[in-house]
């Protein structure tokens, strides 16, 4: 979320239920509604409706590198909101990670976002301070256990001002829209983004150093440059390094085929 100052405007990210803070004001804001049903002058919230999801119970993830073939790099976390935790398994292959900590980092944040989709809560109101990042303690809730702190998430706000026309309404409008989670519960957002993929093989020719007429690093693996490439300069920049298959290999035998600067190859994408 941003922070507004008279002289700047500072753009806050943080990651942590410790960091968040409440907009200056409105610390606590109350639920409050009239006898009849109808809201009040008041600042506050008039609508409240909680959403509780069903969440898988653990999470995990694994994957392999081949410089190190035995490492262990299975990882997997409970979810804690879950309703049968470790019945209902999610599993993702290929993880995308090579370091055992990684790993972790990936399954705690993914279990993590289980964690905010499992209770979510909208509601309607009239405070200004309601606002994505920040959060507020609520007060008189319709239910007693809805009382408590809460992050704010999402925020639509809607404002109307009197009209000058003669006759017309003079009513002012202020309403806000929004959807909060439990201040407890770390802020994870949804993955929207999907991995990029690329399908069917490709053909390539290996590049290298002005001179070189091989260019590996110590795993026999090459570069190359794509014939769709504008851009890179067919030199040893313009790709990452690429293992190259053999048609025999194993622990002691086999053969080493290393293509030559130059060589047109085949190139297949592993997991995509």
């Amino acid at each position: 979320h941003f922070r507004h100052e008279q002289d700047r405007h500072t753009l806050i990210l943080t990651d942590a239920p410790g960091q968040y803070e409440p907009f200056p004001g409105y610390e606590t804001i109350p639920y409050h509604v009239t006898p009849s049903g109808g809201t009040t002058d008041e600042e506050g919230i008039s609508q409240w409706a909680l959403e509780d999801s069903v969440t898988p119970g653990i999470y995990s993830l694994d994957d392999y590198d081949f410089r190190k073939p035995n490492a262990w790099l299975f990882q997997a976390r409970q979810n804690p909101k879950s309703p049968q935790p470790g019945s209902i398994d999610v599993y993702d292959w290929p993880g995308r990670f090579v370091e055992h900590g990684h790993g972790e980092f990936y399954a705690r944040i993914r279990q993590e976002r289980w964690q905010v989709e499992h209770r979510q809560t909208q509601g309607t109101g009239t405070a200004l301070g309601i606002a994505p990042g920040h959060t507020f303690v609520l007060r008189n809730a319709p239910f007693f256990g809805d009382n408590g702190e809460y992050l704010t998430t999402v925020a639509h706000y809607h404002f109307e001002e009197n009209r000058y026309a003669s006759g017309a309404d003079s009513n002012t409008i202020h309403e806000t829209r929004f959807e909060v989670i439990p201040a407890d519960v770390p802020y994870r957002p949804s993955q929207k983004t999907p991995w990029p993929r690329t399908y069917g093989p490709q053909t390539a020719k290996v590049v290298g150093p002005q001179g070189e007429s091989i260019w590996t690093d110590k795993y026999g693996r090459v570069k190359v440059k794509f014939h769709w490439d504008r851009l890179s300069k067919g030199d040893d920049t313009s790709s990452s390094w690429v293992r190259v298959s053999s048609a025999w290999a194993g622990q002691g035998f086999g053969g080493v085929q290393i293509p030559r600067v130059g060589d047109e190859v085949v190139v297949d994408f592993i997991n995509g």
